[in-house]
């Protein structure tokens, strides 16, 4: 294929890969990837991340989300889950972080932030639910539940 400055290189064994304009650039020096249409968009700028295809998906209308490997997952039937740091992943299953309302992560031991029942998080020092023994959030200001007790 055609590289920026007019020679060509062999797509198999380089890291240049192809612009939207039909220039080239180093993926290991760039902010722009592949689309699924064989096109480039800026990742800064853009919805569109990359799956392990090496497609690209809309993460707004999606359910794979990014991992640290740089290859996608499907969040549905997954147990990796999408930290704070800028796109990487960890195991849920063996990790201090989860899953914030607004998308991101947090650290369980250093923060604030719970999960409710809803898969979302809430902030315990300014919220009226609690983290109940089975995970769950309820109510306290409208449930008869204790932790650790029958109602």
């Amino acid at each position: 294929m055609l590289r920026n400055d007019g020679k060509a290189w062999d797509i198999k064994e380089s890291r240049y890969m192809l612009r939207n304009d039909g220039k080239a650039w180093d993926i290991k020096e760039s902010r722009y990837m592949l689309r699924n249409d064989g096109k480039a968009w800026d990742i800064k700028e853009s919805r569109y991340m990359l799956r392990n295809d090496g497609k690209a998906w809309d993460i707004k209308e999606s359910r794979y989300m990014l991992r640290n490997d740089g290859k996608a997952w499907d969040i549905k039937k997954s147990r990796y889950m999408l930290r704070n740091d800028g796109g990487k992943a960890w195991d849920i299953k063996e990790s201090r972080y989860m899953l914030r309302n607004d998308g991101k992560a947090w650290d369980i031991k250093e923060s604030r932030y719970m999960l409710r029942n809803d898969g979302k998080a809430w902030d315990i020092k300014e919220s009226r639910y609690m983290l109940r023994n089975d995970g769950k959030a309820w109510d306290i200001k409208e449930s008869s539940i204790c932790y650790g007790m029958k109602a």
